[in-house]
């Protein structure tokens, strides 16, 4: 049945594309398929819902978010520890105590040193 909803779902997302695109169908046709569809996806919310299909989408959505937050918050916490070993491999307390000639410098290798996932090396995944 829930499946029966998505597809029905999608149909009428589709439907209401085709109407508007149409220009050979009057306005008032158009605007009565319009209702149809608006009809017929409120239903289908309606079932979603008291099914508790909705309950179960906002738990996986909260699930995966948190997830999410938690592995990039990791993701940052090694760059950090990254980032601070290599000032202090170079004598430096902080960024402020990088002299301006040499800030390209130690940015460069910084970023030579971690790669991001899309980036082949010890730090990334490739």
């Amino acid at each position: 049945m829930k499946l029966d909803l998505v597809l029905e779902n999608t149909r009428n997302k589709y439907s209401l594309g085709l109407l508007e695109e149409n220009e050979g169908i009057s306005e008032q046709d158009v605007l009565k398929g319009k209702i149809m569809i608006n009809e017929s996806t409120m239903n289908i919310r309606k079932l979603l819902v008291e099914g508790g299909v909705m309950d179960s989408v906002k738990v996986i959505l909260q699930e995966s978010y948190t997830n999410f937050l938690l592995e990039e918050s990791a993701k940052g916490a090694a760059y950090d520890k990254y980032f601070k070993a290599e000032l202090s491999k170079c004598g430096y307390k902080d960024v402020a105590s990088i002299p301006a000639d040499k800030k390209d410098e130690f940015f460069s290798k910084v970023d030579s040193g971690w790669n991001t996932k899309s980036e082949p090396g010890k730090d990334g995944e490739k």
